[in-house]
């Protein structure tokens, strides 16, 4: 009889510990995929998980601190003033850097793939703007209409 009694609670013991260990993780990943989806970046890293998991279980009866989501390590990361923009302008070089002119004066650098293409041509671009440094970055590039 104490042999049964004992081997169940030790498998309550286990489910216990496990629902510890597995709460915590799977919200840390939900988090994550809410964040990385309205980001759409392709250089997101997906947020580790398994960190949660190398925690030590809490002791019956005392509740575990929840430890910062890794999610909002990205918010920092991320520029804050970049925002998806569109404008017409001409594609010039200055200096070693691509930009593009704007009719009412203003100065982009781009940075993206076959920018040279356009150089000397009136462009329609897509992109992130980060108004800090005045940078496109280019998403979509072509001749304006």
């Amino acid at each position: 009889m104490k042999k049964g009694w004992m081997v169940a609670v030790s498998v309550i013991m286990a489910l216990v510990v496990g629902l510890v260990f597995s709460v915590p993780a799977v919200q840390a990943a939900e988090e994550a995929k809410k964040e990385a989806a309205p980001a759409e970046k392709k250089d997101a890293a997906p947020a580790p998980a398994a960190e949660k998991k190398d925690a030590a279980p809490a002791p019956a009866g005392e509740k575990k601190e929840a430890a910062p989501a890794p999610a909002a390590e990205k918010k920092e990361a991320a520029p804050a003033e970049a925002k998806l923009a569109s404008m017409k302008g001409k594609v010039e070089m200055g200096g070693e850097a691509i930009l593009l002119k704007t009719e009412d004066g203003k100065e982009f650098k781009l940075e993206g793939e076959g920018l040279k293409d356009y150089i000397g041509k009136q462009v329609q671009v897509t992109g992130t703007l980060d108004e800090a440094t005045k940078t496109l970055k280019v998403k979509e590039i072509k001749p304006a209409q």
